[in-house]
């Protein structure tokens, strides 16, 4: 499979770093490696993307849109898509105002992929995306020539893993409001997912497909008895690829409030290792300095330590002083929680030592007006209790999705003397006007 990589001169490093992570099967054509000296620019883009590749991927920018290149490689690619008579081009949205500029309406009917997140987890999640787009399609095309009456893919599928790992994450965005109070049906689900798809799935199918996704342990945390789906537990393993945009916008209006020589507590989860990486390039760009960290997060201490590692950072340089609470390492948040009754390592026992944390930074799994603030085990409850408890600012970290739902047990209330940042949505707006004269306790981003 060939693909022509059709982007502005900006944008080259992440296209790069996107091609990294595809699969060696995958051949790229790319004009700093395959244009040379003498060679005539607009007869040689023009048989590449007519002619010699599968498909054209486009990354639009504003730059890109404005491009006297890039257009004529959009329309080389389209007319050869009616010449055809298949999808040749798939559009990679970086800047939202790009289809204006470039004013081709049949481009912005079209189903896109979009990378406005350049983090190195957004960037494989991209890929991954890409690879699942280019494997559908090629899927498709097969079947309409092997096979004209279309019957189930999963034989197309069963080995094509990064395929399965994009239909797990959508699996599971799609189930997130899901929870053992209010499972969904099996075939709840199908017509579910059928719509979000757009495509024409049938129930065999997808039953064979979920098969294989739990099969192969893609779904963990995901409740299935071959009747009706819940999320059990949230599981790290999808919860940090879900939402991140709009977790790296909370984390970022929370990341305004801390200045140097703060102690500040950082509990462990998807959206404060947003806040983390924050905090990282702050203390790269010495914006930030002298200041203290207790965490029991893993993986935030992952990063803490490589800022160190790759700027050169020793005990006498390092801006910043690292305290892990906790003492047993829950797999399925990266989280260290204390047990027993006996509180030393617990947050608590730490910020006695430290010293009460100026910013307490919690996640939560559950929001809802009534029960609270929630999260699905009570080996977690301790920490976040701690955190908030020793901090004379504690600020919790969700988003839109958590609005509604309960989980096991409650660690605070809006009674409490909290603060809520969620992105603003419907869900976020009812939940803010319920909550007027109880001072600032929602704040939406």
């Amino acid at each position: 499979m060939k693909i022509f990589l059709s982007h502005s001169s900006r944008q080259k490093p992440l296209v790069r770093e996107i091609r990294r992570h595809f699969p060696e099967h995958v051949d790229t054509w790319i004009d700093e490696q395959n244009l040379f000296i003498g060679d005539d620019i607009s007869t040689s883009l023009k048989e590449q993307v007519s002619e010699k590749s599968d498909y054209l991927l486009l990354f639009l920018d504003k730059d890109a849109a404005e491009s006297k290149w890039v257009k004529k490689e959009i329309q080389w690619a389209l007319e050869a898509e009616r010449k055809q008579n298949r999808i040749l081009l798939i559009v990679v949205l970086i800047d939202p105002d790009a289809f204006n500029i470039l004013n081709i309406p049949e481009l912005k009917k079209r189903r896109y992929l979009q990378c406005t997140d350049y983090s190195e987890r957004a960037i494989e999640y991209v890929a991954n995306a890409i690879v699942a787009d280019l494997f559908a399609l090629a899927c498709r095309e097969l079947e309409s020539i092997n096979n004209p009456s279309t019957k189930t893919k999963i034989n197309l599928i069963k080995n094509a893993d990064d395929y399965l790992e994009i239909v797990a994450q959508k699996c599971v965005s799609l189930l997130f409001p899901y929870r053992q109070d209010n499972p969904i049906t099996k075939e709840g689900f199908f017509d579910l997912f059928q719509k979000s798809s757009g495509e024409e799935v049938t129930g065999v199918t997808l039953s064979e497909l979920l098969d294989e996704l739990f099969s192969k342990d893609l779904l963990p945390g995901v409740f299935y008895d071959g009747h009706e789906l819940f999320i059990l537990e949230e599981h790290y393993r999808w919860k940090a690829q879900i939402n991140v945009n709009i977790k790296a916008k909370v984390a970022k209006l929370a990341a305004r409030m801390i200045r140097s020589g703060n102690i500040i507590a950082i509990d462990a989860g998807s959206a404060t290792d947003e806040l983390v990486k924050i905090i990282c390039s702050r203390i790269v760009s010495r914006s930030l300095a002298n200041i203290s960290i207790v965490t029991n997060s893993i993986s935030a201490v992952e990063m803490l330590l490589k800022t160190t590692d790759t700027h050169g950072m020793d005990e006498h340089t390092c801006p910043f002083k690292l305290f892990l609470a906790g003492s047993f390492i829950r797999p399925n948040t990266r989280a260290l929680v204390n047990i027993g009754e006996d509180d030393t390592c617990s947050f608590s026992d730490m910020l006695n030592v430290v010293g009460e944390a100026d910013l307490g930074f919690v996640g939560v799994n559950g929001i809802d007006i009534h029960a609270g603030l929630t999260t699905h085990e009570m080996t977690e409850v301790k920490n976040k209790q701690g955190i908030i408890n020793k901090s004379q600012k504690s600020i919790i970290l969700g988003d839109s999705t958590k609005i509604g739902i309960v989980g096991d047990a409650a660690f605070s209330s809006f009674d409490d003397d909290i603060t809520v940042i969620v992105d603003e949505t419907e869900k976020s707006s009812a939940l803010l006007d319920s909550l007027k004269g109880r001072g600032e306790k929602l704040v939406l981003v």
